[in-house]
């Protein structure tokens, strides 16, 4: 009987500097974007930081744009493990934890997070769809889990999880744009999800998500 070790491949010389050549253009984004915003980051700068050919970043990515949106999913990504990590054990709570490890986030480095957010929603329009139902996915599987433990009683659970999205999105666009600050665009999204859960929270946890919203009052 044949093992997995007997059937699996190693990766050919060419996939692994293939692989090599597109971390290395992603570092090298988040660095320029980390330093200088968006205006900084052409693809000819690009292909010299990460020390690839000019070719190199259209052949892997084909614009800037997809470039951002690899730098957000690798973000995201470690937010999300981080989130698993540091998420308390109240699945009300956990919904609010999210709003709140993220501003935590903008607020470490909100140059990052304001260039990064600009491009995404400056680029095509499927690059925006494709960042906002990554954002969904996630938040559908906390939604979940409040659900399952009868903090939350709805059916239109990915619906829910859809509009915490878009409440997010709304806020974080105004504070891109300098209209309001962080700290008023963490207040808003706290109590406009807030507000959202009030009507879907069962009774005997309303005190509970009355505590959780004066963390933002």
């Amino acid at each position: 009987m044949s093992s997995v070790s007997d059937t699996t491949q190693p990766l050919s010389g060419h996939w692994v500097g293939k692989l090599r050549r597109r971390r290395a253009i992603i570092e090298a984004a988040y660095h320029i974007i980390l330093k200088d915003g968006d205006a900084g980051l052409t693809m000819r700068r690009l292909a010299l930081e990460a020390g690839v050919s000019p070719t190199t970043p259209y052949n892997l990515f084909g614009s800037k744009e997809s470039v951002i949106r690899a730098v957000f999913d690798e973000d995201f990504a470690n937010f999300e493990r981080q989130y698993r990590i540091k998420a308390g054990a109240n699945q009300l709570a956990r919904i609010f934890d999210v709003i709140d490890f993220s501003f935590d986030a903008f607020a470490e480095r909100p140059n990052f997070y304001i260039a990064l957010f600009r491009t995404l929603e400056g680029g095509r329009e499927s690059e925006v769809r494709s960042s906002e139902w990554l954002r969904t996915a996630f938040l559908t599987s906390i939604v979940e889990d409040a659900v399952a433990a009868g903090y939350v009683a709805t059916r239109q659970k990915q619906l829910l999880a859809m509009t915490i999205v878009r409440i997010f999105r709304s806020v974080i666009l105004e504070w891109v744009a300098a209209e309001i600050s962080l700290a008023d665009a963490h207040r808003q999204v706290g109590l406009g999800i807030a507000l959202l859960l009030g009507s879907s929270v069962p009774e005997r946890h309303q005190p509970v998500l009355a505590e959780l919203r004066a963390r933002y009052e």
